[in-house]
């Protein structure tokens, strides 16, 4: 399967592929099977995919999600893939849950293989479920802002209350799942698994020099959440490499100098990227007029490049 960056199930054909990033239709060579309706040119004798015009008769996507699945017609019409069940299956996983969260606000959903982790650090699951909201109102350079804390405050928990619907509408299932809603920092302001972390191995961004998940959509005006689980999914491709390049602004901005403007990888511990406690010193410090110890700073946020190109397609839509 040819999968993209981020699963879009509306691209996904009646056998489970992906036609994104195919050469023939990128050539021109074919229309795709749902633009033409099942009648692409590899069906030019019989006139229609027979799997295509299947799908569209039971009134389904794709077949993991007909009522029949999997019928005994399956893996006769899809001969090529002899893993085409278990395909299909992980796909229509992945459906429900973007389906069930659809009402939700969420700005990215991604799917993760943990296989690589340590099963230790990850509860056991192989699979994960990245969730993430966008900010509506971002921090200010200048001073401290009450309006960007309670922003900060309303992602965090309605983000903590998906994660923990999500969890049980898996395990209403008969899945198993574990919401990462309850997870807290220690001592070293470290989590067993880091949503970033998680985010990364679910295709969703990469971490920048300061420490922070920035995605190409939203730069990293995001807060995130997420959830473990044995519910087989079809995963995205993982990010590997920052795409920072020598941009430096949240080195430069850092009121605490808590950036070493190192870059990420895949091997790279925090605190190659971050003085942690220099990091909490200034949130601490920043937060005094408001009382508050977290959710006072966030420079590195508004300074992003990323974050700024968001900001300004946002403001030209007004």
């Amino acid at each position: 399967m040819n999968i993209m960056e981020m699963i879009d199930f509306t691209k996904i054909t009646a056998c489970g592929e992906c036609c994104a990033g195919c050469k023939k239709k990128e050539n021109g060579l074919c229309e795709g099977c749902i633009e033409s309706d099942g009648h692409c040119k590899e069906w030019a004798e019989s006139g229609q995919c027979p799997i295509h015009k299947c799908a569209r008769e039971h009134g389904v996507q794709f077949c993991g999600l007909c009522s029949k699945f999997p019928c005994g017609e399956l893996t006769k019409k899809i001969h090529w893939n002899p893993n085409i069940v278990e395909h299909l299956t992980k796909l229509a996983n992945g459906y429900w849950v973007k389906d069930i969260l659809k009402d939700k606000n969420l700005a990215l959903i991604g799917f993760a293989d943990l296989s690589e982790i340590d099963a230790d650090l990850r509860y056991g699951f192989k699979y994960g479920i990245c969730i993430a909201m966008v900010l509506e109102v971002f921090p200010s350079v200048a001073e401290p802002s009450m309006e960007y804390y309670n922003e900060y405050r309303r992602l965090n928990r309605e983000l903590r209350n998906i994660s923990n619907f999500l969890a049980d509408a898996i395990k209403e299932r008969g899945l198993n799942a574990y919401s990462l809603a309850g997870e807290r920092q220690n001592e070293d302001f470290r989590t067993q698994l880091p949503f970033k972390t998680l985010a990364t191995r679910a295709g969703v961004g990469w971490i920048g020099k300061s420490a922070a998940l920035i995605t190409k959509q939203f730069g990293n005006a995001i807060r995130l959440n997420g959830v473990l689980t044995d519910m087989p999914l079809e995963t995205e491709t993982p990010i590997n490499s920052s795409l920072c390049g020598d941009c430096e602004e949240c080195v430069k901005h850092c009121p605490g100098k808590a950036i070493t403007g190192n870059s990420w990888s895949i091997n790279a511990d925090r605190n190659d990227l971050l003085n942690a406690q220099e990091c909490k010193k200034t949130v601490i410090e920043r937060g005094k007029i408001f009382d508050l110890t977290e959710g006072t700073c966030g420079i590195c946020l508004t300074v992003c490049p990323w974050t700024k190109k968001y900001m300004n397609q946002k403001e030209n839509k007004k």
